[in-house]
């Protein structure tokens, strides 16, 4: 799925890509989620991609965000447990790889 979306130029806005009981979750910046207006296209490209795999998962398309006091709206289905320890989960893994959107340098 990941070379799929690196493909089709889709990649760039993920931040976490999981699976978890059969739905594939991808959570993308919080920025492009809410104000890049392509997010209905979006969905849709990713879950026809998921639809097409020799195993068709669901998807689900979500948002992850270090701004605000919920990091995402897709928690549970990256992680099954409570909320707080999602946030700790995705927040550490985003401090140890250093995640997001680059600045684009020649």
């Amino acid at each position: 799925m990941v070379e799929k979306l690196c493909m089709a130029n889709l990649l760039f806005p993920v931040m976490f890509i999981g699976e978890r009981k059969g739905c594939l979750t991808v959570l993308v910046d919080r920025d492009y989620f809410d104000f890049s207006g392509q997010m209905q296209q979006f969905r849709a490209t990713v879950s026809d991609m998921a639809q097409s795999l020799s195993d068709p998962w669901y998807a689900e398309v979500g948002y992850f965000d270090t701004n605000g006091n919920d990091v995402t709206n897709e928690s549970s289905m990256i992680i099954q447990d409570v909320e707080p320890k999602a946030k700790t989960y995705l927040l550490n893994i985003h401090n140890l790889w250093s995640l997001g959107i680059k600045d684009y340098r020649v």
